[in-house]
């Protein structure tokens, strides 16, 4: 049996500082992703109770008529999935992260607009902005099929919205294709294999465009020391990836930079 609990206690509570720059945020969400990966692994004990200390004060000892205070340190635009609880996989309290969930993560005038809010007008308190894709992610593998198949892609976009959202990952999509060419998995392989490699080296490019794209777009209007980021949060280990390991990674500064990343990508075993 496992117990989630969130702990307020006004007479000892959370004195873990909030990050002054990018490096301490990530840090953090590394620190934080670490132990919330290692429960429930092979050996931990029948019986876990874990505890989120959580310096609750001004949500729930605001006074009447008083908004709490709004300060998270990190912004991290996510997949609706459920399965995907940003806040528990980070190991964050409550009120410390500003999450925006959109299917498939893509960036769109309504994200790029609340993270640039985020980022301008929460007192200077976001030093990071995190993009964060996962493994098996349904709106990426309807963007696959529809790419695989196009005969298929009227059902599978029969209304706006959809279809807004598997245009969005298409272009992630056709360069995890490219790059997959000239690696041991081409088109030629069996038509199982092929589909899962190409989904799996879609969700990191597609993670790594919607970050870059946020960068090219925000840099400018953001202060200098509100960094962006992206990673992959494996359902089956619990982890948050870069395509080299563990942990965030900084989103490549061009189109031809996500090309070879897409090229290295897709000549690892791990996607």
């Amino acid at each position: 049996m496992f117990e989630i609990v969130f702990q307020h206690d006004p007479s000892n509570q959370d004195k873990q500082e909030q990050p002054t720059d990018a490096e301490q945020a990530r840090a953090r969400l590394a620190k934080g992703n670490a132990r919330f990966a290692s429960l429930w692994s092979e050996g931990s004990p029948a019986s876990q109770r874990l505890v989120f200390p959580s310096d609750l004060k001004g949500v729930l000892e605001a006074k009447a008529g008083v908004a709490p205070e709004h300060h998270p340190f990190a912004a991290v635009l996510s997949c609706s999935d459920a399965r995907v609880p940003t806040e528990l996989l980070f190991f964050e309290p409550l009120n410390k992260l500003f999450v925006v969930s959109l299917a498939g993560n893509v960036i769109g005038n309504e994200s790029i607009g609340s993270l640039n809010y985020a980022a301008q007008h929460l007192g200077g308190s976001v030093k990071l902005m995190v993009v964060l894709g996962h493994s098996g992610c349904g709106a990426v593998n309807a963007a696959v099929d529809a790419y695989l198949n196009p005969s298929t892609t009227p059902a599978m976009t029969s209304t706006l919205g959809l279809r807004s959202v598997v245009e969005h990952i298409f272009v992630a999509v056709r360069t995890a294709a490219k790059a997959l060419e000239g690696t041991q998995h081409p088109a030629t392989d069996d038509e199982a294999t092929y589909r899962a490699r190409l989904a799996g080296v879609s969700v990191v490019i597609n993670a790594a465009l919607s970050a870059m794209t946020l960068q090219q777009v925000l840099g400018p209007a953001i202060p200098s020391d509100c960094k962006v980021a992206f990673g992959v949060y494996d359902l089956a280990t619990r982890e948050v990836l870069g395509p080299e390991g563990p942990g965030l990674t900084d989103p490549p500064a061009s189109f031809e930079e996500l090309e070879k990343l897409a090229v290295h990508v897709a000549g690892m075993d791990r996607w």
